[in-house]
């Protein structure tokens, strides 16, 4: 699955109040006030060392995913120019699903026409410049960023989060260590192209 990349316009409903979607739905979860889930803290481009007008580039994200890996596939799309290619377990499983079934016969021709197209796909992956590799046992979600300057790997335990978060005062944000964590895998990212 491909994302193209944009910033949030005026006309985008969550935009106005939000500019992290998935935090945002996963707000009940936490069972925290939307508003504190919401604070956009995050660096700017600038702070990540982009500079207007800023290059394209084409990354993907391949592995399985956690809390933190779908973060950060909103914060890739929100912050980095260019084109996000899905290749995530659950993304393939499911566009194969699709495959198989116009494969068999189902549907009308329309739908064997784009599951021909989605096999094709899928046997034949675009180049990328930088590969987000997640990969997730029990709560330690690991990532392996690789471009063409290198590579660069980061851990994240939801374990130390959590015990970290029960010592925060009132109102503090519980989730500034996803935040932390995104930033360095950005800052590899942009480094590693």
């Amino acid at each position: 699955m491909r994302f193209s990349t944009r910033s949030p316009g005026a006309g985008d409903s969550m935009a106005n109040h939000c500019t992290r979607g998935p935090v945002c739905a996963i707000a009940s979860f936490f069972q925290m006030d939307e508003g504190t889930l919401c604070r956009d803290e995050s660096p700017s481009r600038a702070t990540l060392g982009l500079e207007e007008p800023v290059p394209t580039y084409s990354y993907s994200i391949s592995g399985t995913l956690g809390a933190l890996g779908s973060m950060l596939i909103t914060d890739i799309t929100q912050r980095l120019p260019g084109t996000l290619y899905d290749r995530t377990a659950q993304t393939t499983q499911r566009l194969s699903n699709e495959a198989e079934l116009g494969e068999s016969g189902f549907g009308d021709a329309d739908f064997r026409k784009l599951s021909s197209r989605i096999r094709q796909n899928l046997n034949s992956l675009a180049s990328v410049d930088v590969n987000i590799h997640c990969e997730v046992k029990g709560k330690i979600e690991t990532f392996v960023v690789r471009g063409r300057n290198g590579r660069s790997s980061f851990s994240f335990d939801l374990n130390k989060a959590e015990k970290a978060a029960e010592g925060l005062p009132e109102g503090a944000d519980v989730l500034q260590p996803f935040y932390d964590v995104i930033n360095k895998i950005l800052a590899a990212i942009v480094y590693l192209r």
